[in-house]
Parts: C-alpha cells; sequence; structure tokens
C-alpha cells in the first residue's frame, strides 16, 4: 500500500507516539464494577438469609477490579510505542521492540454488545517469536481507526515511502 505524506506530515513522524491507558476508561469500568455489586449485594437485604447474591456481586467486583489494577500502571507509562523503527511493546520482563519488517500481523479486534465495547485486543505477530502479543486495548488513549493508520504511516515512513 502507498502512502502518501507532506514534508510537514514526515516530520511529525520523526518523533515516537506513545499510547498509554485511559485513567477515565478505567475508574468509569470500577465504577460500573462498584455499581454492580452494591446492586446485588443489596438483594439479600430483600430476600432475608440469602448469601448467593454477595457472593456473585463480590466476584463480580474482583474480576472487575483485577484487569483494572493490571493496567493501572501503564497510565503512567507507555504499553506502546509507534515509531519509524518499529512497535515498542511494554512486557513484565521489560520493553519488546519489533521492527516493521518483521509485523506479519496487526490487527484490532473489537467486541460490541448494542453500542458498548465490551473487549478490544491488539493482535500483533513478529516474524522472529512463535507466540504472538495480545494487547488489551479496551482502555488505550487512541482508537482502532487512529492506531490502524498510524502504523501505516510509521511503516511508510521507515521503509522511506510516501514523500512527496
Amino acid at each position: 500500500m502507498t502512502v502518501y505524506l507532506s514534508e510537514a506530515g514526515a516530520r511529525s513522524l520523526e518523533q515516537p507516539r506513545e499510547i498509554f491507558t485511559s485513567t477515565a476508561d478505567m475508574c468509569f469500568q470500577m465504577l460500573i464494577c462498584v455499581l454492580a455489586a452494591a446492586l446485588l449485594g443489596g438483594i439479600p437485604f430483600l430476600e432475608r438469609g440469602s448469601l448467593l447474591w454477595p457472593c456473585i456481586a463480590l466476584a463480580l467486583l474482583l474480576l472487575g477490579s483485577l484487569g483494572v489494577i493490571k493496567h493501572w500502571k501503564y497510565r503512567t507509562r507507555p504499553i506502546l510505542v509507534l515509531s519509524k523503527e518499529g512497535i515498542r511493546v511494554a512486557r513484565k520482563d521489560g520493553d519488546r521492540l519489533i521492527p516493521w519488517a518483521n509485523v506479519t500481523e496487526n490487527v484490532w479486534h473489537e467486541n460490541r454488545y448494542a453500542f458498548l465495547t465490551t473487549s478490544a485486543t491488539i493482535t500483533l505477530r513478529d516474524d522472529r517469536q512463535p507466540k504472538s502479543y495480545l494487547i488489551y486495548a479496551k482502555w488505550l488513549t487512541i482508537g482502532s481507526d487512529d492506531y490502524l493508520r498510524l502504523c501505516d504511516l510509521y511503516a511508510a515512513a521507515s521503509r522511506g515511502h510516501g514523500h512527496e
């Protein structure tokens, strides 16, 4: 695919683009979990002696909170960095750079229920690694269209194509 860039567009790609998780989106997720737990936990007051609903409420709160807690550190540390060199993926054991020439798969998957996004992930495959990278993308500060557009622009800039 040929990507054409103006001189100003090419200069903007000289700086890497850091992608973080959104604090507001994570707080909203926690609020939903707390409200669901409070609602389900309050049902025993209507039905005396039932412990089923508080257990379900606690399970929902814990499951919803685990994802937020796991991704909380990426509010200040980028989870992805796009640059002309490639995509840098933050990992527990250190960041990994996948050069654009080695990216064989870069797909944004999004699941929706009605108007709500229930989950979003990015699958990155590096031809040097047997396993693909799976990045939870629901709380990223960038949307799928912008992410894929920037990936195309940085990949084209890395090859030296697209300058007018």
